[in-house]
């Protein structure tokens, strides 16, 4: 993997697209899981990588899921795919790339037309991918410092730290960590209800500012939002995509393949 890292854009991609799906296969015959979904992307951006995943429902869990609300095997148990994925594919990553891993975000999966689909981003201590669709550095460093702008304008505090990365002009990744004041971060951890009200207003408050750095970094509407917050170490990890126009026709053409 590490040779394969002087590779061109398109080929490093699809090497990494391969070396995913091998080990995706490693670990489920490690734990005897059948194939519940497949990496149908990959992209790279200095110190990170962009994984998306998806299967396309049979006809039996289509009818089981409209007529009864049963959830595909892929959601029912992404809990324990994401626990697994930071036990056993995190640290064969991190030999294989010779790199520690510093975050490793599985998002919810979610429907869209017969398909049930799950993205990932990978954040690497070093920047293994520098280089790479550099063009994208100055605007990354200003969609961060609005994100900062924005949040503490809204919020009076924070964030402490926060961080932008753009994947092939389609894909926008923040990390954002130190948002909430100690009583706040104390109280949410104490009480469900104001955990999951608390998600509900980052979502919230989310597009708000996302609406703000497309206005003034991107001349499209905000497309897909992905959106995980780590409550415990008040950490939000947020995944949009770029242009809402061209969502269905870019996950037609990768869920296809």
């Amino acid at each position: 993997m590490k040779k394969a890292l002087d590779l061109s854009s398109a080929e490093l991609e699809t090497e990494l697209l391969h070396y995913q799906q091998d080990l995706s296969a490693k670990i489920r015959r490690k734990y005897h899981l059948p194939k519940m979904a497949d990496i149908k992307y990959i992209a790279a951006r200095k110190k990170s990588i962009l994984s998306i995943y998806g299967m396309t429902l049979s006809p039996w869990e289509k009818s089981s899921f409209d007529k009864y609300g049963s959830d595909h095997a892929w959601k029912n148990h992404y809990a324990f795919i994401a626990e697994i994925a930071e036990k056993d594919a995190v640290p064969q990553m991190e030999a294989a790339y010779g790199c520690t891993i510093d975050r490793h975000i599985l998002f919810a999966p979610n429907y869209e037309n017969d398909t049930v689909y799950s993205l990932s981003v990978t954040h690497f201590s070093n920047s293994l991918f520098k280089g790479r669709n550099g063009h994208l550095g100055e605007t990354e460093r200003k969609v961060a410092e609005i994100f900062s702008v924005a949040f503490r304008r809204q919020n009076k505090r924070g964030p402490e730290q926060v961080s932008a990365t753009i994947f092939n002009d389609q894909f926008l990744s923040l990390f954002a960590k130190g948002l909430l004041t100690p009583f706040a971060s104390f109280y949410v951890n104490q009480h469900a209800d104001a955990a999951r009200v608390c998600s509900d207003m980052m979502q919230a408050l989310l597009k708000t500012i996302l609406a703000e750095i497309h206005a003034a970094c991107f001349v499209t509407t905000p497309g897909k939002l992905f959106m995980k917050y780590d409550i415990q170490k008040d950490e939000l990890f947020v995944l949009s995509f770029l242009n809402q126009d061209n969502w269905p026709a870019f996950f037609t053409s990768i869920m296809a393949t």
